[in-house]
C-alpha cells in the first residue's frame, strides 16, 4: 500500500511539473515573437529619418534662410472645444434659443438629436463654428438661463503644425533635387534608381500634406456639444411617487444583487469541477489505504 501511495506522490509532481514546462512554453513563444517583430519596429521608426540625412545640404539652406521671418510671423493653430448643458422645463424653446445664436454668428449645427423616453425629453447639438468666433458663440450660450454646466477645452498645436511645414519643405526640396537628377541620368539603370528615391518622396509628401489639412480643419473651425435635458423628468426620475413603488423598486435592485451572487458561486463552482473532482478522489484513494493499512495491522 506504500507503494501505492508513493506512486499517486511521483503522478502529482509529474502533473505539476508539465504544467511549468506548458507555461514556460508559452512565455517563451511569446518572448520570441517580441523578438522577431523587433528589429522591424525600429526600422519603421527610423526609416523617415533617411530622407532628411539624404538632403542635410541643400535643406539646411531653405531652414537658414527662412527661419527668422517664419519663427516672426507664425500662424497659431488653436484646437478648440466646448460643452454646455442646460435642465429646463421646455426643452423646444431652449433649443431654439439655442440655434438662434448659432444663426446669428453665422454657425452650422453638424448633428442634433431629439428623444422622449419614459416621459423625459432630451436633445443633443454639435455646434460647428469658426474657430474666430468661439468665445463670442460660447459666452452667448453662458448667458442662457437654466444652464447647470459649461466647460471648454484648448489644445495649441502650433509647435506641431510649424514642424510639419519645415519637414514638408525639406521633401519638396528633395524632390526637386531628384528631378534635376532624374534629367541628368546617363542610363536607364540611373534613372530607375532616381524615379525609385522620387516615389518615395513622393508618398512623404503626400502623407505631411494630409496631416497638415487636418491640422487646418481642427483649427479653422471649432465645435460646442449642447444638451438639453427636461427638468421635471429629471426630478421624477430621482424619487418614486409612492411607497408601493418604492417597495417594489427595492425589490428589483434586491433581486438584482441575488441574482448576481448566485451566478458568481455557481460559476466559481463550474471552473473549479475538475480541481474538486481530482481532490476528492485523491481523498478518497488515501481513506482506503488508511483503511487497509489499519485493519492489516
Amino acid at each position: 500500500m506504500k507503494r501505492l501511495l508513493v506512486f499517486f506522490l511521483i503522478l502529482l509532481m509529474v502533473m505539476g511539473l508539465g504544467g511549468i514546462i506548458f507555461t514556460g512554453c508559452g512565455l517563451w513563444e511569446e518572448v520570441s515573437e517580441d523578438v522577431a517583430v523587433a528589429p522591424d519596429v525600429e526600422l519603421m521608426e527610423h526609416e523617415p529619418m533617411r530622407a532628411e540625412e539624404d538632403v542635410a545640404d541643400f535643406a539646411g539652406e531653405i531652414n537658414a534662410v527662412e527661419n527668422e521671418d517664419a519663427e516672426a510671423g507664425i500662424e497659431e493653430k488653436i484646437i478648440k472645444e466646448g460643452w454646455v448643458e442646460y435642465i429646463t422645463g421646455d426643452v423646444e424653446a431652449k433649443v431654439d434659443e439655442v440655434e438662434q445664436i448659432v444663426e446669428e454668428y453665422e454657425g452650422h449645427i453638424q448633428e442634433s438629436f431629439f428623444r422622449k423616453i419614459n416621459d423625459r425629453e432630451k436633445a443633443r447639438l454639435k455646434i460647428k463654428i469658426e474657430s474666430n468666433l468661439f468665445e463670442s458663440v460660447y459666452g452667448a450660450l453662458g448667458e442662457i438661463e437654466d444652464l447647470v454646466e459649461i466647460e471648454s477645452t484648448t489644445e495649441d498645436i502650433t509647435m506641431e503644425y510649424v514642424d510639419l511645414q519645415r519637414r514638408l519643405e525639406v521633401y519638396e526640396a528633395q524632390e526637386e533635387r531628384y528631378l534635376e537628377m532624374l534629367e541628368e541620368a546617363e542610363n536607364i539603370e540611373e534613372m530607375l534608381e532616381v524615379e525609385g528615391e522620387l516615389e518615395r518622396i513622393r508618398l512623404e509628401i503626400e502623407s505631411y500634406e494630409g496631416r497638415l489639412n487636418y491640422f487646418d480643419s481642427i483649427t479653422d473651425y471649432s465645435y460646442i456639444d449642447v444638451t438639453v435635458e427636461e427638468k421635471k423628468a429629471l426630478a421624477a426620475a430621482q424619487t418614486p411617487d409612492n411607497v408601493w413603488e418604492e417597495f417594489a423598486f427595492s425589490l428589483s435592485e434586491g433581486w438584482q444583487f441575488f441574482s448576481a451572487v448566485v451566478v458568481s458561486i455557481v460559476s466559481a463552482i463550474i471552473w473549479g469541477l475538475p480541481f474538486i473532482i481530482i481532490i476528492g478522489i485523491l481523498i478518497f484513494v488515501l481513506i482506503k489505504i488508511r483503511k487497509r493499512s489499519t485493519a492489516k495491522e
